[in-house]
């Protein structure tokens, strides 16, 4: 293969310039960028670790070089088979991208003959994603094994890890232990693989919800060999708390029962960190599957999945059925050039010093309206406020209200809420429990939120409070007046 040398095109083996109108310093100064920027690329896939941030246009200029080494971009290429790359719109022919896609219809991880450029982007995002969870997050387990990145939602990755399993046991392991976390994905993921749902119920100490590890317990000695593996949640809404993963992967060592763990948000935390890295240490754990878009602060569709077994993770990527959509590694390239190692180990940093401030104008909004804020300790990405002063129908118009405010992720609960998702019947649905006993409201503090958002949420969140109130008084002084008309006309 003849080599890349665009230097050696301009200038000439008499260190001359072929363009002779062109001055060859000017020439070389202008090709130093290129090679900068190539060298930059190459000590990425020597060293195995994400490189200094690259401004906007120079990330640009190195997607364009290496997409138009796929196979399509070539002048004098000819398809002659069913998938070539082949784009109608022009529209969509001038944003280029990986068209070919990522990986081959046995391997979502496999290199493509078609496409060198976009296999080079697939090895720089997980090479980047790597060096940012074992060195900025202090997973040293992954020091032995990888990670793999699937253009999959939280749910159908999860869905993907059950099938992993699945593969490699038994035909009698069909039950799944779930840790209750009211959040459809999960449930819908073990449906989907035809397997049975065994739902291990949540208790309420104090203002938290968690796993009764009692009962997992139980329910794992009495169902046996026929439960495939047991879904934890580190990454929850309050009043749930993380589950206590470091004792249930012991638990689960103990009975050689495989450990998936839906880390979905979960990688901004260092307290979730550090339990994982104590589950793999003390227990077991087969996949941690983590989102792209709520850790990494891209668009919506994509998934980390890791695990301190470095077979299993390539097995996983395996199951991955077809060959798969390259938008979602796209972004991720784009923004791990662009943010770069020291760029994401602020976002997350930032967000933990922004927690106290969070905490204090939540706190101050549930206290000028007589409610309080949950204690919801082990949770320091989502936290909620009591609406004990409300009913059902007015935490419902807190919800609406709070929404057209611009207002958005906040979830008001309410009680006695039931639902079927599935067959499966949820009591309390959204609060993780039968009866939480109270109305309450979460909102999070989350990677990307800004200290001027944060005061802004406590001003609206306020004043949609008291409004309803206002409204509340407004209603029950009609009442009044039409109580006093009615005693008068007796």
């Amino acid at each position: 293969m003849p080599k890349l040398d665009i230097a050696g095109v301009l200038i000439g083996a008499n260190g001359k310039s072929t363009a002779s109108e062109i001055p060859v310093n000017h020439l070389r100064v202008g090709l130093s960028a290129h090679s900068s920027l190539l060298s930059h690329l190459l000590r990425t896939l020597s060293n195995r670790v994400l490189p200094p941030p690259l401004p906007p246009p120079q990330i640009l200029t190195l997607l364009h070089l290496l997409t138009s080494l796929d196979t399509q971009n070539h002048p004098q290429n000819i398809g002659c088979g069913e998938r070539e790359a082949r784009l109608a719109s022009s529209l969509l022919l001038s944003r280029g991208g990986l068209i070919h896609g990522i990986g081959r219809s046995g391997d979502v991880n496999e290199m493509q003959p078609k496409a060198a450029g976009s296999s080079v982007i697939c090895c720089v995002v997980k090479i980047g994603v790597k060096d940012l969870l074992q060195n900025s997050l202090k997973m040293a387990f992954l020091k032995k094994s990888t990670v793999t990145v699937l253009p999959t939602c939280t749910g159908l990755s999860i869905l993907l890890c059950l099938l992993t399993l699945k593969k490699s046991s038994p035909p009698t392991a069909t039950k799944v232990l779930w840790c209750r976390i009211d959040q459809k994905s999960c449930i819908k993921s073990v449906q989907s693989c035809g397997l049975t749902l065994l739902t291990v119920p949540t208790k309420k100490v104090n203002d938290t919800v968690t796993t009764d590890l009692v009962a997992l317990s139980s329910l794992l000695a009495f169902h046996g060999s026929s439960v495939l593996c047991c879904i934890t949640t580190t990454s929850c809404f309050a009043p749930r708390v993380p589950d206590d993963i470091v004792s249930i992967s012991k638990i689960l060592k103990s009975k050689n029962t495989p450990h998936l763990i839906n880390n979905a948000y979960g990688l901004q935390s260092n307290f979730i960190n550090d339990m994982l890295v104590q589950s793999v240490n003390k227990g077991r754990v087969d996949y941690v599957v983590s989102s792209l878009d709520k850790n990494f602060m891209v668009p919506v569709g994509g998934a980390v999945v890791f695990g301190p077994d470095k077979g299993k993770i390539k097995e996983l990527g395996k199951m991955y059925p077809g060959r798969a959509n390259g938008r979602v590694v796209e972004d991720l390239f784009v923004s791990l050039l662009e943010v770069g190692r020291e760029g994401y180990e602020e976002l997350w940093e930032y967000r933990r010093r922004l927690l106290p401030k969070f905490v204090k104008v939540f706190g101050e909004v549930a206290e000028a309206n007589g409610e309080r804020l949950l204690k919801t300790e082990g949770n320091d990405i989502s936290f909620g406020m009591t609406l004990e002063n409300f009913t059902n129908e007015e935490c419902g118009d807190i919800g609406s209200m709070l929404f057209t405010r611009c207002l958005s992720g906040c979830r008001v609960v309410p009680t006695g809420v039931s639902k079927n998702i599935g067959g499966e019947e949820f009591r309390g649905f959204g609060s993780s429990t039968d009866d939480y006993g109270v109305c309450y409201l979460t909102a999070a503090c989350a990677v990307g939120m800004k200290e001027r958002e944060v005061n802004e949420f406590g001003k609206r969140l306020d004043s949609c409070l008291k409004e309803v109130v206002k409204k509340r008084e407004k209603r029950e002084r009609k009442k009044e007046k039409e109580k006093e008309k009615e005693k008068e006309k007796e």
